[in-house]
């Protein structure tokens, strides 16, 4: 590749995101506006440390989309990578009501742990893909439960389900769900991670173990409510 190509696709992209960024707002708000949404647990969002802390939602990379559009303009606090489309994602997720703090496990980790703790001293819900930037899918990075333990927050897991949806050819095969299509979506069983995970590897590993099971089982439990049955425990 040429470095003239490089630099083509690379003005290109950034265009484009530039795009995404300015219509990606009203286009969300425009599709969730034709969902058929049903919510499950919305009260664990409300859940409560000792100290009164919310909660801190994990939620996959790939329900980005969903999550933000459908919990917009309550003012969450959510870690967006430093990657090439963060600023992209960070502008929508501004626009839509959210807070951001830029940063990573790699890149601007450091700042931005200190920033989501210096955030989690307020009273509202701090947001996290725990599988982010780079995946793979469905993984538990430790970030998240290193920042519950550290703010004594509990942790609550983000599912959903969909009858009909597009899915985009990235590494995380993120979600949009179609025009007029049935959602579900809910959250887990709070849970607290112990400051010992925080030094302990072997504890933290329980921990993350945990979180994962809380996934499968409330994205599981939305598809039966989709498909109309009651929810497994």
């Amino acid at each position: 590749m040429t470095k003239t190509t490089s630099n083509w696709k690379q003005t290109k992209r950034r265009w484009l995101n530039r795009l995404a960024a300015a219509l990606g707002p009203f286009l969300f708000k425009g599709l969730a506006a034709t969902w058929r949404t049903t919510r499950f647990r919305s009260e664990y969002l409300e859940a409560r440390g000792e100290t009164d802390q919310r909660t801190l939602v994990a939620v996959w990379h790939e329900s980005i989309p969903t999550g933000t559009v459908l919990h917009r303009n309550r003012g969450y606090v959510a870690l967006v990578s430093m990657h090439r489309d963060g600023q992209m994602i960070s502008t929508i997720m501004n626009r839509l009501g959210f807070k951001t703090v830029r940063g990573s496990s790699s890149k601007g980790g450091s700042q931005a742990l200190r920033e989501m703790l210096a955030a989690g001293r307020e009273p509202i819900p701090l947001v996290i893909t725990p599988d982010g930037p780079r995946g793979p899918a469905h993984s538990v990075a430790p970030g998240a439960l290193f920042l519950a333990a550290m703010l004594g927050r509990p942790v609550t897991a983000y599912g959903y389900a969909c009858n009909r949806s597009w899915r985009a050819k990235s590494w995380d095969r993120m979600v949009l769900p179609k025009p007029f299509c049935k959602i579900v979506i809910g959250f887990s069983e709070p849970f607290f991670v112990p400051r010992e995970a925080v030094r302990d590897e072997k504890i933290m590993a329980v921990y993350q173990k945990k979180l994962f099971d809380q996934f499968e089982l409330v994205h599981r439990q939305a598809e039966e409510i989709l498909g109309g049955k009651q929810p497994s425990s």
